[in-house]
């Protein structure tokens, strides 16, 4: 059965009321990087949650699953300074209170990856997974795959040429395998995930534009 989680919970009221909260903050200069705080400043998810910063409340707020919200102060913490009171504003304003917003995460790593592959392709991911966190060692292994993940990945193999199909590149098992370790660890690595691969940018200021562009498309879209 399909879980669905609805930006906002639903509620257009509740919508408004966190629409408002941000745009005021940011109209003030009191939405900052955590890095920046001082006084009445707030962090996007402290203003999310309308309090200190905690995922639950800001989850209670908005709707948005804490994965997602790893995501979303990932990319506002990584933007310029100044970028980061409209990324915010726009965020909020982009998902409809009706939408279903429980596949942005998956979809929004995907393409991360799948984009960073394109660009710096799988070696040169692996040779930094070590250092990106114990949870990414295994992409750092030379095999890429472990001896279960192997032997599915010649099932599948089997299954697709049996249809006609294409058969998966490295490079799309690389991504199979970065995207599954992150959701395996139900995304709660979300956020180093991402400020791992916008690092390996030469600007990683331009790459989080990036990301905050997709983000927002994904949540006006889903």
């Amino acid at each position: 059965m399909a879980i669905s989680f609805f930006a906002f919970h639903g509620s257009e009221a509740q919508r408004q009321t966190v629409i408002d909260r941000i745009a005021s903050l940011g109209a003030q200069g009191l939405l900052v990087k955590r890095n920046d705080k001082i006084g009445a400043n707030q962090s996007l998810i402290e203003a999310l949650a309308d309090g200190p910063y905690d995922l639950a409340s800001a989850h209670h707020n908005c709707g948005f699953t804490a994965p997602l919200l790893q995501i979303c102060d990932s990319i506002f913490e990584g933007l310029p300074t100044e970028d980061g009171p409209s990324f915010a504003l726009a965020l909020v304003r982009a998902a409809r209170a009706d939408a279903d917003i429980s596949d942005v995460t998956r979809q929004f790593l995907k393409w991360m990856f799948e984009e960073a592959v394109a660009g710096l392709g799988p070696s040169r991911i692996r040779s930094t997974a070590r250092e990106a966190g114990h949870v990414f060692n295994q992409l750092s292994e030379s095999g890429g795959l472990t001896a279960v993940q192997q032997q599915k990945a010649k099932a599948l193999a089997k299954q697709a040429r049996r249809r006609g199909a294409a058969l998966p590149t490295e490079e799309d098992r690389f991504v199979a395998q970065a995207l599954g370790t992150v959701l395996d660890n139900s995304a709660q690595f979300a956020n180093y995930a991402v400020d791992w691969i916008a690092k390996l940018a030469p600007q990683p200021s331009d790459q989080y534009r990036r990301y905050s562009r997709k983000l927002l498309e994904l949540m006006a879209t889903a």
